[in-house]
């Protein structure tokens, strides 16, 4: 048997792109900086748009299609998962490689191993760009066991294109590697996430953590003396009570008629906006069945800044997925397997992926309260 890497993914942000991309109208424009170096970060990681987008939605009708999909919320980031398989793509050759660069979207779309990675460097660049009004932090970090050598080319390229922190621990104690990557995360997270990690193999020579922590404000916050005790409407059978947040005001908003949805973006202090999707009754599984990038796109370029009546119920969703299966499924099968080639980040010893585990805490995109999101 092999020995294992294990992948960790602690996500936060729901991101298939909007990070690189930018609504403006002639009716109403919003207010970026425009300095060289932020236009140039924009233009490399624009690159990863179209990849990461198909990336996001393929996974998305994965995650739909498990037993329990149809009864239970879906909530995931596809760019943390993109991420971390592109640090793992640095020390992939042959088959494994071309498996993940394909389900990734990235050789569909046309993009080299060079391209890739110089994007990536250009986003995490723009992810950590100081911004006094939101906060947003997003890494990797990586553990060795001790002794334990790799290529140094593919440690120092994943520093320098992914912003990974390296580390070395002894996964022959598990509980003790555990304890100092569980206090890392909880750190990297403000306190949120205290025990991503519930068991380690001892076999393990590697475990990389991706995480992205976001807070933001918005511009227009829900007066706390509006909210109200209110119904929500899971499905027709269902109905739980909720904490309802009110406020009219003008927003970017569209109704798209023929698929009976209405769109809504509500904007955050600085460089981001939440996009929320409004099926009409009965209208939610047509809906989930025609998102694409391209029904994303097109909704984001009709916006258009109306007077809204917003209500948004107060509540928090956290998710845990084992993605092996479901990668395996996607196309990523060599990875996991006896075939494994991971020769670009040592030679001494075979490696393959033992698992990929996705964890959510409710803070970013699902937690929204009347102040913050």
């Amino acid at each position: 048997m092999g020995k294992v890497l294990g992948l960790w993914l602690l996500g936060i942000l729901l991101c298939c792109g909007a990070q690189c991309d930018h609504h403006s109208k002639d009716h109403h424009h919003h207010i970026h900086d425009t300095d060289h170096q932020h236009e140039e970060s924009e233009l490399q990681c624009r690159k990863l748009m179209p990849a990461n987008s198909d990336f996001a939605f393929s996974l998305y009708k994965q995650l739909n299609s498990l037993p329990d999909g149809e009864s239970r919320n879906i909530f995931y980031s596809p760019l943390s998962i993109s991420t971390a398989l592109s640090v793992v793509a640095l020390g992939a050759k042959g088959t494994t490689h071309d498996q993940l660069f394909e389900t990734l979207g990235f050789s569909p779309s046309g993009l080299n191993e060079t391209e890739v990675n110089h994007a990536f460097e250009h986003l995490f660049h723009m992810l950590s760009h100081k911004n006094n009004e939101l906060q947003l932090e997003a890494g990797n970090v990586v553990y060795l066991q001790e002794g334990f050598k790799p290529n140094p080319t593919f440690l120092k390229d994943a520093q320098h294109f992914y912003d990974t922190k390296g580390y070395t621990v002894n996964f022959q104690k598990p509980d003790v590697a555990k304890e100092e990557i569980n206090k890392y995360i909880a750190m990297k997270t403000h306190g949120k996430i205290v025990d991503l990690i519930k068991d380690l193999d001892s076999k393990a020579v590697m475990v990389l953590v991706n995480y992205m922590f976001f807070r933001g404000k918005w511009v227009k916050p829900f007066d706390p003396k509006y909210t109200k005790e209110d119904v929500f409407h899971v499905n027709e059978n269902t109905r739980v009570p909720v904490e309802m947040m009110i406020r009219s005001g003008r927003f970017d908003y569209y109704y798209d008629e023929e698929n009976s949805t209405s769109i809504l973006m509500l904007p955050y202090k600085g460089d981001a906006s939440l996009m929320l999707i409004l099926p009409d009754e009965g209208k939610l599984k047509e809906v989930e069945e025609m998102l694409s990038k391209d029904s994303i796109k097109r909704w984001h370029d009709s916006l258009f800044f109306s007077s809204v009546d917003v209500y948004l119920p107060k509540f928090s969703v956290s998710a845990s997925y084992s993605l092996k299966e479901i990668l395996a499924t996607m196309g990523i099968i060599n990875a996991f397997s006896d075939n494994a080639d991971f020769s670009r980040i040592t030679e001494e010893i075979k490696l393959k992926l033992s698992k990929v585990k996705l964890r959510l805490w409710p803070l970013c995109l699902l937690r929204l309260d009347n102040l913050y999101n």
